[in-house]
């Protein structure tokens, strides 16, 4: 009977000791994991702009209609697009550097993979990427964005089409925003989308798969771009808003009005800088700040 008791006390006493260290483990894993949070909302708070100042404007007399527009560290210069199917390169004080006029189709966004220094431009309605060389502007490769998620169609054929991209190296991933002036239409919502791109597996022709979608409820998402890597800058054209999606929470809040008119691209420098192309002629750049 001895024995016995002393064996039920023996379990009685492992089981407390293993529920206390569990209970520590979980509430440690607990602590850990707002401490990530904490630091994730800091990294955000820092990363986001909420005004601009000193606002210059480049009338870019020999590119009509720009529609987007990507910052180049390696050659300190832009690259923009026009809806006529042209791209161009800029220097960063709006002098036309070199141009090509033959490229086609209405182009709506360019962004670039600052490993290979290659280009890539959204083709609006086709749902086509053109991987483009920043030397001679001349199409290395072409892409198509499958217009389905999940088995439901996200990019209607004969809908607004993509409008702006970005192109992230860590993730290996394209993100394009569906311009969409109805945000109620599921089959051409307005929505973030990020594509699966691995571009050194990929052949010309590929078909690339969307692996994330986003709705939003405010229309007309025209332009993409990523400052550091806690989220991204977006802009809605109609709205004339500045928009910033965080990858913590996956979800957007306004940031600021903008200036000006139909903005179709944007871009920041190495000094912070936003440039932003506008669909009516021209490019602005302002100086931003992370004070409210």
């Amino acid at each position: 009977m001895k024995k016995a008791l002393s064996f039920v006390l023996l379990l009685v006493s492992s089981f407390i000791l293993s529920s206390c260290s569990d209970s520590d483990d979980s509430d440690k894993k607990g602590k850990e994991e707002r401490v990530v949070l904490e630091h994730k909302k800091k990294d955000i708070e820092e990363e986001k702009i909420f005004c601009f100042s000193d606002v210059e404007f480049y009338e870019l007399k020999d590119i009509k209609e720009p529609s987007g527009i990507v910052f180049d560290k390696e050659r300190n210069s832009l690259f923009v697009v026009s809806d006529e199917g042209s791209v161009h390169e800029i220097s960063p004080d709006g002098k036309l550097l070199k141009s090509k006029k033959e490229i086609g189709g209405d182009l709506e966004g360019i962004t670039i993979d600052s490993q290979s220094g290659l280009l890539y431009v959204a083709v609006e309605n086709e749902e086509k990427i053109l991987e483009i060389k920043p030397d001679d502007l001349s199409i290395k490769r072409e892409f198509y964005i499958s217009r389905q998620f999940e088995g439901k169609t996200v990019l209607e054929e004969g809908g607004n089409g993509i409008e702006g991209i970005h192109y992230d190296n860590q993730t290996e991933s394209l993100f394009v925003v569906n311009q969409a002036l109805d945000s109620k239409k599921e089959a051409d919502a307005s929505a973030l989308l990020e594509i699966e791109f691995p571009e050194s597996k990929l052949s010309s022709g590929s078909v690339l798969e969307i692996i994330g979608y986003h709705p939003f409820d405010i229309n007309d998402l025209s332009a993409i771009t990523q400052k550091e890597k806690a989220g991204l800058y977006i802009i809605s054209d109609e709205n004339n808003k500045l928009l910033y999606f965080s990858f913590a929470t996956n979800e957007y809040e306004e940031i600021c009005d903008l200036q000006g008119d139909d903005q179709e691209g944007i871009a920041f420098d190495e000094s912070g800088n936003i440039f932003i192309a506008q669909d009516s002629g021209g490019v602005a750049k302002m100086s931003t700040s992370n004070k409210p």
